[in-house]
């Protein structure tokens, strides 16, 4: 269960969404601007039947990804929030030491997990969260680099989203 939810975690930290672009395309002194925000959602059920909500809202400049926020609400086992809380906020402990990164976990009700994980490059010690998602079983990604193309970050990233 540790395993799963280590798993969970680090997916929630690399898995993201498309969805509208809210651009700002303008050109200052010859150099064409590429900034805004790309928003999107996916919906998945287990084989259980549980459902998981994920958002994904990741705001850009020139070019490059700068922010990345995600909001998960994943339906549970009542008999194991619980557990599952209290094993998912110690991991999320571990990932907001990290420098530029925040992660918290909350229940919703009587069977739902909420998960919210913010990246701020600008701020993430990038080495720092590679050796713990290494540590947990994680994978390699994109997402440990400070300095990400949003082009590369949906390529490796977006999958199974829906973009409205």
């Amino acid at each position: 269960m540790k395993k799963a939810l280590a798993v969970l975690l680090v997916s929630s930290l690399l898995l993201t969404g498309c969805g509208k672009e809210n651009s700002d395309d303008t050109d200052k002194g010859g150099k064409k601007e590429d900034s805004g925000t790309l928003s999107c959602v996916k919906n998945s059920t287990d084989e259980s039947g549980y459902k998981t909500t994920d958002n994904m809202e990741v705001t850009y400049k020139d070019g490059k990804v700068t922010k990345v926020k995600s909001i998960s609400e994943a339906e549970t086992d009542p008999k194991l929030i619980t557990f599952t809380l209290n094993l998912g906020n110690a991991m999320a402990e571990k990932f907001s030491e990290i420098n530029g990164i925040t992660v918290k976990y909350s229940q919703e009700g009587d069977n739902k997990i909420k998960s919210v994980t913010e990246i701020d490059y600008a701020e993430l010690d990038v080495n720092k969260l590679s050796e713990l998602a290494d540590s947990l079983g994680g994978e390699s990604s994109s997402l440990y680099k400070k300095d990400i193309a949003l082009d590369e970050f949906k390529t490796t990233n977006l999958e199974g989203y829906t973009c409205e």
